[in-house]
Parts: C-alpha cells; structure tokens; sequence
C-alpha cells in the first residue's frame, strides 16, 4: 500500500504517513480517497477517534515554526554568550596563574645572582599581565645588577608612576641614575626614598656613596655614620667611611670603620688598600707594611704598591731593602703620581749613598710630574750643595719653602748655602 499523496510505500498498518504526515485514506491533493483502506483498531465500548487524534498530531508537529526557531536562536545566543563569559574569566584566571608563575621563577633566579633569566621571567610575567609595580621595580634592580642603567631607569620610573609610596623602586632609581652619572636625579630619589622610609638602610648608603665620588666627604661622613650607628655590619658602608674620613685627612678616625670592614671582607682589596695609605699617612710602617706587601703580591704589576712598599721600608731606615721597590716602581709606572713620589724617594736613597748626580736627575724627573713637590725641591737643592752649586740651591731652597713653610729640609738648606751679598763698588763719576 502506498501513500495516496506522497506514494511513500507502506506496512499496512500506519494510520498517517511518515513521510507527508498525512492521515491514510484521507483526500490527497488531488481530491481521490486512498484505495486502501486503513484498519480502524476498536476499544472495547467506544470507537477510537482516528481523524482528531490525527489533526492534533499535525498541528503539534507542524505548530508556530517562526515562533518556535525564534525560541531556539534566542536560547542559542544566551548560551554563546555565556560560554564566551565563561572561557573569559577563565582566559584571564590562567593568566593571572601564569604572572603569578613567572613572577615568582623570576624572583627565585633574582635571588640565586641569576640576572639574566631573572630578567627574561619578569617580561614574561609582565606580559600576562601589565602594570605590576612589584615585577616593575624587580625587573628594573634585575638591570641594574646586568649593567644596563638606560633600561633600568625605565622600568623603575614606571614602577614609581604605578605605586608612588614603593621605596624600593625609588632607591633602585638612585642607584640607576648615579650609574648613569645623573647624581641630581639620584640624590633627588634616594631622598625621596628615605622619605618614605627612613629605615632604608640601603639608600642612606646608595646617598653616602653618592656624596663620596663628589667628593662631598663631610656629607658622606654625615649620611654613612648613621647607617654604621644602625647596622655595624655594612661592609660597604664601613669601607666608604673609611675612604671619606681618609679624604679629610682623619685618618685616626678612618682607620676603625676600615679595619672593621677588612675584618668582616678580609679579600676586599679596596678596603686592604685603604688601610695601607692610612696606616702609612699614620707613620705606623709596620702596619702599613702589613696591608702593602700582600697587595704588592696579588698585584706584581702595580708600581703603587711597589712605591709604597718602597717608601714605608724607607721611613723604617731601610735604603737598601726600599731602593729595589722604588727602581721597580718607577719601571713600571703608567700614573704620573706614583712615578712622582717613586723618583723622589729614590732620588733621596741615591742622596744618601752620595750618588748626587743621580738624585738630582730623580728629584728633577718627580718636579716634572708635580712642580709642587715640595720635598722634591728640598732634595735638589741638597744635592746642589753637596756638588757646590749654592747659587742654584738657594733659590730651590726658596721655592720649597714658598710652596711648604714647615719643610725642615729646606728650612736647614737655606743655612748651609746662603746666598753671599753682592760687592757694592762705588763707580767714578
């Protein structure tokens, strides 16, 4: 049996057509009853209502369609919507994880001297998510520490702008700056950064240093006495003390901050330095000899260290221990200072061994380098007594003392070879 409307082939037994939905044995659309009837099952008592059941099913099925589709396109957008929603809020929740993530990899490596990847990690923690004044300041300290000053000053100037009160970014500023040899703008953030907390220990030493190299000494003795009055471990506040209280000649004073520095960095050849110039400027040569020597070993090529040597063991009396020192010295000096005082106090050891002629050449090469020498002076003119030169040495004489007032070798020159006064003669008329 087919389907008088569609000719869909049926069973036998359908009481509407799958395929058309149209009830069996009703008019198709051409107007002719389907040839073959539809068995009408009965129920005992009443007859099964075929034809309304039928329109019921047809209307259902075939209903409001526009209504219906509108429903679905509507329910289908709330649904869109809410699934972007959700794959937003988790999008950002991982990229807050991952900031977070490389934030603290970043710190772990700033922590363990690893700059460079300290670095790579707080870009990449930035790039998650901007405007992190922490990971700001961190990554800006991270090219501090990779001698990149330019790039610092950077980061830590947009730390500043993110977060005003972050003393940290403003110090790790004054660091940048003094760097970069900006010293108005360093003092100026290292201020700012004790303003906000004066407990920075590390900006009141970042300023004392600052006021060092500008040779601002009273400053620096003024700003690193309170660090070391907080903290008496501050090795690099110690040691920049020390050289500031030496700066000013104070070098009783400067001789405990920089033997307390030595002690707590005993390799700290800057500081083992120090000690040998003011223990030397003391007239304390044992001491100095101390520092001097082991300076003078881990440095062969150093005529400082060979000068000063030679000069302590010559103060102690030792001409002919302190003569190899200075000849080595003056070989090997490249500062027109080291060479200056190496040439003098060799020119005096060839004085005393009555070799004049060579320490004349010596004091004359060291006024060279520093025609204020005054010592030097007093040497030249000694060997032009020794050589009888007294019309050259008196005014050599004259000019030390012109220069050095308290110069007892010049001093005593100027009586061992006055000038004698000219013969007056009256002349004819």
């Amino acid at each position: 049996m087919k389907c008088p409307e569609c000719g869909f082939t049926l069973r036998g037994d359908e009481r509407v057509c799958p395929r058309c939905l149209l009830p069996v044995g009703a008019k198709g659309r051409s107007g002719a009853p389907d040839a073959s009837p539809s068995p009408v099952p009965k129920e005992a008592g009443r007859a099964a209502p075929a034809i309304d059941m039928t329109e019921q099913m047809q209307r259902l099925m075939r209903g409001p369609l526009w209504s219906t589709r509108r429903l679905q396109l509507a329910l289908s957008a709330f649904l869109l919507i809410v699934a972007a929603v959700v794959l937003a809020l988790a999008l950002w929740s991982v990229l807050r994880q991952d900031a977070a993530y490389y934030a603290a990899r970043a710190d772990a490596y700033y922590a363990a001297g690893q700059y460079e990847l300290a670095r790579a990690y707080y870009l990449r923690s930035l790039a998650a998510e901007p405007d992190q004044a922490q990971v700001e300041q961190s990554l800006g300290w991270s090219y501090i520490r990779l001698g990149q000053a330019s790039f610092a000053i950077a980061h830590l100037d947009r730390a500043v702008l993110l977060d005003p009160e972050l003393s940290s970014a403003h110090r790790g500023l004054g660091v940048a700056y003094a760097e970069a040899g900006m010293n108005v703008e360093a003092e100026a953030s290292l201020k700012r950064a004790l303003e906000i907390n004066k407990g920075d220990i590390g900006a009141s030493v970042a300023l004392g240093r600052i006021y060092y190299e500008q040779e601002r000494y009273e400053e620096a003795v003024q700003a690193l006495e309170q660090v070391t009055g907080r903290n008496a471990q501050d090795v690099e506040a110690l040691a920049y003390l020390g050289e500031a209280l030496y700066a000013l000649g104070r070098y009783d004073e400067a001789v405990h901050p920089l033997e307390a520095a030595f002690e707590l960095d005993p390799n700290a050849d800057p500081v083992r330095a120090y000690l040998g110039r003011t223990w030397f400027a003391l007239a304390r040569y044992d001491k100095a000899l101390t520092y001097l020597l082991a300076l003078q070993a881990a440095h062969p090529d150093d005529p400082e260290w060979h000068a000063l040597v030679g000069r302590a063991l010559y103060k102690q009396g030792k001409p002919d221990e302190a003569a190899p020192h200075l000849a080595h010295a003056v070989a090997l000096a490249q500062s027109d200072l080291v060479l200056g005082t190496a040439e003098r106090s060799l020119g005096w050891i060839r004085y005393e061994e009555k070799r004049y002629e060579e320490a004349a050449a010596l004091f004359q090469r060291a006024l060279i380098v520093d025609p204020l020498d005054a010592e030097a002076m007093a040497g030249l003119g000694w060997c032009y007594v020794e050589l009888e030169r007294c019309v050259e040495a008196a005014p050599v004489f004259e000019a030390a003392l012109q220069i050095d007032p308290y110069s007892e070798r010049a001093r005593v020159g100027t009586g061992a070879c006055p000038v004698e006064p000219e013969t007056v003669t009256d002349e004819p008329e």
